[in-house]
């Protein structure tokens, strides 16, 4: 059951992580690039920040819920980041919000956990 759950949680990461990677790889300038790069690294930045908020900042422990609420939203306004960035290939943009959506599904239960 473990395995399940640990494989669920690095599902997000690893669907940003394919979806840089397939933007670095388009044929476009750089400037082109980074502007679509830009959500898939925050959304790895967000995942990061969400494993482990007490080492970033003293906030998130203090206040659990607001901090969960917030995340929820941080990650579904990546995840709606496909409307308006056009990414090389549709499956970078299906990635993104895959992974997102999910994240945010995990911080909103996250957040009824500790009401």
């Amino acid at each position: 059951m473990k395995e399940i759950a640990f494989g669920a949680v690095l599902l997000p990461v690893t669907a940003f992580c394919v979806a840089g990677l397939i933007e670095l790889k388009s044929k476009t300038s750089a400037a082109v690039k980074l502007a679509r790069i830009t959500f898939p690294v925050l959304g790895i930045v967000a995942f990061a920040f969400s494993l482990s908020p007490q080492t970033f900042t003293q906030a998130a422990t203090s206040y659990p819920e607001t901090f969960a609420r917030v995340m929820t939203l941080l990650f579904a306004l990546i995840g709606c980041s496909g409307s308006f960035v056009c990414y090389s290939r549709r499956i970078s943009s299906v990635l993104v919000a895959t992974g997102a959506l999910m994240m945010a599904f995990f911080c909103a239960f996250l957040s009824l956990a500790t009401t």
